[in-house]
Order: structure tokens, then C-alpha cells, then sequence
């Protein structure tokens, strides 16, 4: 009998609208593993992007961006504006971010990821807010 691989696949997707009514879009995260001959779930060991994050303008020159921590050990935190320009990754410790010195009235979009102390990396989830005029 020929040898067969099987795949395992694990996806996640959120939308939700914040009570400040900036748009949370969680892109899709996609954990692929190929398993030789059984039905093994995916790794546990993968390290998972943060969830439930948002962005909600704080001033009409800043915006805050929280999201659920990972439920893993060792884990520290990515932050980078996307929209309108792409900045540096900044390193973060806890859940939350502030972005400040931004432009009144302008949409902005951040990407928040998850960085383990084996040097693993999440995918990367988006969240959007307007300043205010």
C-alpha cells in the first residue's frame, strides 16, 4: 500500500467593531504541518499571534493599540504602523501600544505580532483607527 501524507490545517479569523467604532479586521492565521500517515493535530509548540486586537484613538494626535496576550511563556510583542507609511517593528513588553505625534483626521493601520524567546515569530494581525479632527 503507498505511503500517504496527511495535512493538518488550523485557521482563525475575527471582525468585530470597537464602541469607538474603529474596524478590527484579525487576518487569517494559518498553521499548515505535514504528518506522515496520521491524523496528529497541529504543534502546540507554534506560537500563536495575539488576538482580540483593536486600535481606538486616544487624542486627535494618538491612538491606542491592545490586544490579548499570548498564553505562552517568554513572549514579548511587535508593533509597527502599516498605513499610511510602514514604520520599524517596536519592541513591547505588555499588551499595549501608543502611538503618538500623528496627523488629525487620518486613518491609521498597525500590525502586532508575537515574539517568542526561541526567536519564533506570529504571524502578524492588523487593526485600524481614524484620529480625530
Amino acid at each position: 500500500m503507498p505511503k500517504m501524507n496527511k495535512w493538518c490545517v488550523a485557521a482563525s479569523s475575527v471582525v468585530a467593531l470597537s464602541a469607538t467604532a474603529a474596524l478590527l479586521t484579525v487576518s487569517p492565521a494559518i498553521a499548515a504541518e505535514q504528518t506522515s500517515g496520521s491524523s496528529a493535530a497541529v504543534s502546540s509548540a507554534r506560537l500563536q499571534p495575539p488576538f482580540f486586537v483593536g486600535a481606538s484613538p486616544a487624542t486627535p494626535t494618538s491612538i491606542q493599540v491592545y490586544w490579548s496576550p499570548v498564553n505562552q511563556p517568554g513572549v514579548h510583542y511587535e508593533v509597527r504602523r502599516v498605513q499610511p507609511t510602514v514604520t520599524a517593528w517596536d519592541r513591547v513588553d505588555i499588551p499595549t501600544y501608543s502611538a503618538t505625534g500623528l496627523k488629525p483626521g487620518t486613518r491609521y493601520t498597525f500590525q502586532v505580532r508575537a515574539v517568542g524567546s526561541d526567536g519564533s515569530v506570529s504571524a502578524p494581525v492588523e487593526a485600524s483607527a481614524t484620529t480625530p479632527v
